[in-house]
């Protein structure tokens, strides 16, 4: 869980940059359009869902950025600045990685809410994961964007974590593996997504159930 903390003690000199300078964005897979990944439907078991989410995320395997749905601040890798900053109606974030702020930040400008938020950071390259119990992993070695066709679907991660989506994660410690995460880019591949996720033993026989569901995965 990220805290919030008093502006003088969180707002960075690059907070500015965090969220107002335009980078362009860096995404070997090819990008998707952001009205093709729906928004509708919620997958039946995830009834026990966190009323305040909270995310990590990606770019390949690096930790770029945690955030919460919650009002807060704009957290960035630079010293403090005197004097505090602003803070943000509707995200509490920690950027990590210096390298993608300015990109983070321009998302961060032109979307409207957390949903809007994590659906321009997928369509943009960068991958969501769940968070659990503090901090998440600064790097995560193997993972797979998860494709129907041309269509970008969700991600899977060989390390231990949650299975998600978008909209809804689970509370701490339900729709846990011990060998994979998952987050769900589009809702109406949730169920069979969560069924392959939850009655696989390996992380190799999860692959496999995605394959034999006719899906593509391509490495991060």
């Amino acid at each position: 869980m990220i805290p919030k903390l008093p502006a003088w003690s969180i707002l960075t000199v690059s907070a500015v940059v965090f969220y107002g300078v335009q980078l362009s964005a860096q995404n070997p897979i090819p990008m998707q359009k952001q009205d093709d990944i729906s928004m509708e439907h919620s997958p039946q078991n995830l009834n026990s869902a966190r009323p305040i989410r909270h995310v990590a995320v990606y770019q390949a395997h690096q930790l770029v950025l945690q955030a919460a749905d919650e009002p807060g601040f704009l957290l960035s890798t630079a010293s403090p600045a005197p004097g505090g900053g602003t803070s943000h109606p509707w995200i509490n974030a920690q950027a990590m990685r210096a390298a993608a702020e300015n990109e983070l930040g321009t998302l961060l400008r032109a979307a409207n809410s957390f949903d809007e938020y994590l659906l321009a950071l997928v369509v943009h390259g960068f991958d969501i994961f769940s968070m659990e119990g503090g901090a998440a992993p600064t790097e995560l070695q193997e993972g797979y964007r998860i494709y129907a066709s041309n269509q970008l679907i969700g991600v899977v991660w060989n390390h231990p974590g949650q299975f998600m989506t978008l909209q809804q994660q689970p509370e701490e410690g339900d729709l846990y593996s011990a060998f994979a995460s998952m987050t769900v880019y589009e809702l109406g591949h949730a169920e069979p997504l969560q069924k392959a996720f939850a009655t696989t033993d390996t992380f190799t026989a999860l692959l496999n159930a995605l394959h034999g569901q006719g899906l593509m995965t391509v490495v991060l």
